[in-house]
């Protein structure tokens, strides 16, 4: 994905089954967020993406 001259967009996506966790007990749109956010972070911490791309 680094030689690709275009913009990357992010998303996180989720079932309609509310999540069973201490983090996210009752929203799902924290959860898929937090999901596009840790893919974000390693396209750009291990993958060496330019943030700006992204």
């Amino acid at each position: 994905m680094k030689g690709l001259p275009n913009q990357l967009r992010i998303e996180g996506h989720t079932d309609d089954i509310p999540p069973n966790s201490r983090d996210y007990p009752h929203e799902l749109d924290e959860l898929s967020t937090a999901r596009a956010t840790r893919v974000l972070r390693v396209l750009v911490e291990q993958g060496g993406l330019d943030p700006a791309k992204l």
